[in-house]
């Protein structure tokens, strides 16, 4: 009787061991890092932010994890974390232009404009078709004009007034936010909004692209994600926008040729690989 319980209760075990569900493969860095990416280009900012976090775990001194953890902080106005991610890149990197660009747009918002000035300055010199830093640029000059004009007026109007806040920014986490609830016309209204108060801004047009995809709303999408092209020549987000647009569309051929031309000026892209 003895032999016979040891019998049953090994197999017992045996079951039970054999039934227990096998662990989930760990994420490798690249893993992270591309679902950080998706993210992001999404407007996913805070998934964007965790899974970047959790590659840079992995690898720290992972430099293009710093500056997209920048811009997805950037996405949550979160600047001191913003800063210490374009920080640490250009630590690492120091002629990283991400992450200098990523820098002066954090001068801007906080005011320090003669130093968001610089570091434009300096990303517009060395990519002359980089159209958002010479947006940027633009941008910071005509605050600079502007404080310039206030300063009389301010000496005797008393106690200043805080400054207004970024209307675009407002809209853009508006939107964000009917994003994820699944509320994607609301989001659409939202991100118009925000592209009428500043047309040539290349994230709005790609966030654009993909919310109207998401609602097949195709051929709009391929004229945001056009516009985003004409805007700045090779933006690698609306370049893979429009390989999604393929894919979205049934056309394989089409997406696979279009991925093989990303692959071809970025070869080590992870979004891309991944597609």
């Amino acid at each position: 009787m003895r032999r016979g319980r040891r019998a049953i209760i090994a197999a017992c075990v045996f079951l039970a061991v054999a039934a227990a569900p096998a662990a989930a493969p760990a994420q490798t860095v690249d893993e992270l890092y591309a679902s950080g990416v998706k993210a992001r280009q999404a407007q996913n900012f805070d998934e964007a932010a965790d899974l970047l976090r959790r590659a840079l775990a992995l690898k720290p001194d992972n430099a293009d994890a710093l500056v997209q953890l920048g811009f997805a902080e950037l996405g949550r106005n979160d600047l001191p974390a913003a800063r210490e991610a374009f920080s640490k890149a250009l630590s690492l990197a120091p002629a990283y232009l991400d992450a200098s660009f990523g820098m002066a747009q954090i001068e801007f918002r906080s005011g320090n404009l003669d130093a968001a000035l610089s570091l434009a300055e300096k990303v517009s010199r060395a990519e002359p078709g980089n159209a958002d830093a010479t947006t940027l640029v633009a941008n910071i000059r005509k605050a600079q004009q502007a404080g310039s004009k206030a300063k009389p007026a301010a000496a005797t109007a008393g106690k200043p007034r805080p400054p207004r806040p970024d209307p675009v920014a407002g809209l853009m986490e508006e939107s964000r936010r009917l994003r994820a609830s699944g509320e994607l016309p609301e989001a659409e209204k939202a991100y118009r909004r925000a592209l009428r108060a500043a047309p040539k801004n290349t994230d709005i047009l790609v966030a654009l692209g993909l919310v109207a995809g998401s609602q097949q709303k195709f051929d709009e999408a391929g004229h945001f994600f056009d516009q985003a092209l004409a805007i700045r020549p090779g933006l690698l987000d609306a370049r893979l926008g429009k390989v999604r647009l393929a894919i979205w569309q049934g056309d394989v051929p089409g997406a696979r040729a279009m991925i093989d031309d990303v692959l071809g000026t970025a070869p080590e892209n992870v979004e891309a690989l991944g597609l």
